[in-house]
């Protein structure tokens, strides 16, 4: 009986292609956390010479109040266009960094078996045992009431209902 080899050094190419996979990702990260700082900068200095103009050229508080709430009014729309694009890039990040573990695990698991992929069953015996009980917990108490009850499908010639 001879065992198959399996060639190590593809394990190897793997990890290493995932490493440099990771370190491109967080530079691409980096870049775009540096933008983001750069115009929450810019935001803040803006919203600063703004408020100094105001108060520079103002003659009584009701211009100073009316300019501040300008001011205001705009940084908030700037701070919330900000914070907008920070959670589009996070999420990016985080399905980028999901692809690339995905890549990794399939890339492993071939160098391992050889290319030999073989996937799992889809039907209800390919299931841990503890699923079947949690699917049944996620129904709606509509769903409940309408199916048949252990006995009920014990009647039809189900063995395993009861």
């Amino acid at each position: 009986m001879e065992t198959e080899f399996t060639n190590s050094f593809n394990v190897g190419r793997t990890n290493l292609r995932l490493a440099l996979r990771l370190v491109s990702l967080a530079h691409e990260w980096q870049q775009h956390a540096g933008e983001l700082q750069a115009r929450r900068i810019e935001r803040d200095i803006e919203a600063l010479r703004r408020e100094h103009e105001a108060m520079a050229g103002a003659k009584n508080w009701s211009e100073i109040n009316a300019a501040t709430q300008a001011v205001m009014r705009d940084y908030l729309a700037a701070s919330a266009s900000l914070w907008q694009e920070g959670m589009n890039v996070a999420m990016r990040n985080q399905n980028a960094f999901g692809e690339a573990i995905a890549d990794w695990l399939k890339n492993v698991q071939s160098a391992w078996t050889g290319g030999f992929q073989k996937t799992a069953g889809a039907g209800k015996a390919a299931m841990p045992y503890g699923f079947n009980g949690f699917g049944q917990a996620l129904q709606t108490p509509d769903q409940v009431a309408s199916a048949p009850t252990a006995r009920a499908r014990a009647a039809k010639g189900d063995q395993h209902a009861v």
